[in-house]
């Protein structure tokens, strides 16, 4: 039997060994005593550490909060990618962002990743990976992706890690930063430039309608503009100007709604609009009052948005709008009816100006 180190020590003091017991009871209890003070020193010891372990272990789920508190303030996450295993990591916050629910989706793979990123910037960011990977380089890219259910920009910057045992990049290590409501200023104060500079060079108000229709749809990639002039005397809504992506579209629009001039009553989305002097939203596609003719629903129109044409008090304008892609409540109020808002005040108060 091969004695433990401390024992041995105990034996060694008192003299003895396996083969050799206490003389006597007195030096049996004094032998005993020895060995439980270890014991005891041994238990204090284990408190001690298990104590410092669970104050160091309380200090850094403190800390972690901290960081997730943090990070969730500066809309700011961490994103690890092994390639070895095809996994990426994010933490709470860039999940978040990303709009990953870690509970239906635990392991995420590159392609998962690829996924979830618009058409137009995906294989624009996954060459830009695939660089930062054979050359080992930093890379930062500003995308969109699709979890929000419209273009969501993200920014996303990573650094490869070398491993020198294998000679190879194994990870990408980075940040996720939500850089949506900077992109969406961004985005405004372009489209209201752009706008202004059309209204200062405007030669006649039909020509700038079509102009500025033209610009609102491309810069939020809508697919079909209507401009309809509200006629106070004759209470009808009179088209003025159609824009569409593509002529065929244009084409079969028309085909579906003929008429240049209608009743207010019969176009449910411009009447809310009028109404209310205020933008309004529809989703066409779940909409149970057949609002929208099986014409323009044939089109695989999902969307429709109204924004009020306002002069100093009333609405001139009808601006509507058909998309193809659906839209929810958020991004609706957060990300289109307030980037409208200024261009639609100006361009009302220019035609007004000008119609006297």
């Amino acid at each position: 039997m091969k004695i433990h180190k401390v024992l041995s020590r105990q034996l060694n003091h008192y003299k003895l060994n396996e083969m050799t017991p206490p003389a006597n009871i007195d030096e049996w209890q004094k032998f005993l005593g020895r060995i439980n003070q270890t014991y005891t020193d041994f238990d204090q010891d284990r408190y001690m550490i298990d104590r410092s372990q669970e104050i160091a272990s309380r200090e850094i789920q403190e800390l972690y909060r901290n960081l997730e508190d943090a990070e969730h303030i500066a809309h700011f996450g961490s994103w690890v990618y092994d390639i070895k295993n095809d996994r990426i990591r994010n933490s709470i916050e860039a999940e978040r962002i990303l709009g990953i629910d870690k509970m239906t989706q635990p392991v995420i793979s590159y392609d998962n990743f690829l996924a979830i990123i618009i058409n137009e910037d995906k294989e624009t960011f996954n060459k830009r990976i695939q660089d930062a990977i054979q050359n080992n380089k930093d890379m930062e890219s500003e995308i969109r992706i699709t979890t929000r259910n419209y273009p969501y920009w993200i920014n996303l910057k990573v650094k490869p890690v070398f491993s020198e045992e294998e000679q190879s990049i194994i990870k990408l290590s980075g940040t996720i930063i939500d850089v949506n409501q900077r992109k969406i200023e961004e985005q405004r104060k372009v489209m209201e430039q752009i706008v202004f500079n059309e209204l200062v060079e405007s030669k006649s108000v039909e020509e700038t309608i079509k102009k500025v229709l033209q610009i609102i749809c491309e810069s939020f990639n809508w697919k079909l503009g209507i401009f309809w002039k509200w006629d106070d005397k004759k209470k009808l809504l009179i088209r003025e100007s159609v824009w569409g992506e593509n002529p065929r579209l244009i084409q079969s629009y028309l085909e579906y709604v003929p008429k240049d001039a209608i009743s207010i009553d019969s176009h449910y989305l411009a009447n809310q609009v009028c109404n209310t002097q205020q933008a309004f939203w529809l989703d066409i596609t779940n909409d149970s009052r057949d609002n929208y003719s099986q014409g323009i629903k044939k089109l695989d129109i999902k969307t429709a948005f109204g924004f009020p044409i306002m002069g100093h008090e009333k609405s001139l304008y009808v601006l509507e709008v058909l998309d193809f892609s659906g839209v929810d409540k958020e991004q609706f109020n957060d990300y289109i009816a307030k980037n409208l808002n200024v261009v639609s005040q100006q361009l009302g108060l220019f035609i007004e100006k000008e119609k006297k």
